[in-house]
This record gives structure tokens, C-alpha cells and sequence, in this order.
């Protein structure tokens, strides 16, 4: 199988020609995107047996969704969702959590993400 034609460098004006990651051995450490690499600005999160355990617990104290008990019908919450995302500063404890059924935190995310309304 034919390789595929060489790629310029992403950083713009950059005239070299782009390794595997897409940028330049000039540019690559700089640019390049790490998946492994941790960001200073990212949320902090609670994770691993952590985590788990706080969601077995928040599910077994709030085991029906909120938003379909404002609705007068009763739903399994099966999610632990954050009221306020991480990712806009809403905190990463109890008092921002709340368990949603599948369907309504389809909605809530889609929202959070400005795909609804």
C-alpha cells in the first residue's frame, strides 16, 4: 500500500515538513498534543475506588431521578451528575451532585454542551 503524500507542519507559516503527530520536529514538543500528559487547568475530579464508592453511596441515599420526580413520575437514577459541570467551576463535592435517569441526563448534557435548549 502507497504511503500517503508528506503533510506540512500545523503551526501556520511554518514551512517544514509534519512527523506523525502532525507538527515538525521543531514544533512538536511545544504543540503536540499529549493524551497523557495532565493540564494545570483541568477540573480536579474524584476518581478511582474513591469515586466509586462515593457513587454507590450517593446512589443508595438519592436512588430516584430528580428531574422525574419533578415531573410526578418515579425513575431509577443511575447517574451521578454534577448540577453545575466541572468544566464551568462547579465543585467536585456533594452539595453539586445529583442522580439522573439515562434519559434525562442525555438532555442535561446536551444542554451543558449548547447542543439544546
Amino acid at each position: 500500500m502507497p504511503r500517503s503524500a508528506p503533510r506540512l507542519c500545523g503551526v501556520p507559516g511554518c514551512g517544514h515538513y509534519a512527523t506523525h503527530h502532525g507538527y515538525c520536529i521543531n514544533h512538536e514538543r511545544t504543540h503536540a498534543r499529549k493524551p497523557w500528559a495532565k493540564r494545570d487547568d483541568a477540573p480536579k475530579r474524584l476518581s478511582g475506588r474513591h469515586g466509586v464508592n462515593r457513587r454507590v453511596r450517593w446512589l443508595t441515599e438519592h436512588p430516584l431521578c430528580l428531574h422525574c420526580e419533578r415531573e410526578g413520575r418515579v425513575g431509577a437514577g443511575v447517574i451521578v451528575d454534577h448540577v453545575i459541570p466541572l468544566s464551568k467551576g462547579g465543585a467536585d463535592d456533594d452539595t453539586n451532585l445529583q442522580s439522573l435517569c439515562r434519559e434525562h441526563d442525555r438532555i442535561k448534557t446536551a444542554i451543558d454542551l449548547g447542543r439544546a435548549r
